[in-house]
């Protein structure tokens, strides 16, 4: 698993358990990831990608109602939902969040 993932673009290190079926994944600075291939590298690997779990670092910022944490060291953007509303009077500031990333697979 973790050779799969390594050859990712913007994957620095991976550590995988088996016991707890999960990795963790520390990313390049500067980089932008594409969890999509990042969850096909997991199912090339022979395992089942379920769910990503990303703790990060970034500042809090609104475009058109929608909240968005522009993450520290990149050029990647990713959407805020849920809870969203608890973040809405940080725009603009540095924050660390820990959530879910969603993402479909096509029909």
């Amino acid at each position: 698993m973790n050779k799969s993932l390594l050859r990712q673009d913007g994957v620095a290190d991976s550590d995988t358990s088996l016991d707890t079926q999960s990795s963790t994944v520390t990313f390049k600075k500067g980089k932008t990831i594409d969890f999509g291939k990042l969850a096909k590298a997991v199912d090339s690997a022979g395992f089942k990608a379920s769910e990503i779990k990303i703790r990060a670092t970034g500042t809090v910022e609104e475009s058109d109602g929608q909240l968005a944490l522009k993450v520290s060291g990149s050029n990647q953007t990713l959407p805020i939902k849920g809870d969203a509303e608890k973040l809405k009077g940080l725009t603009g500031k540095e924050v660390k969040v820990a959530g879910n990333l969603e993402f479909h697979k096509k029909p």
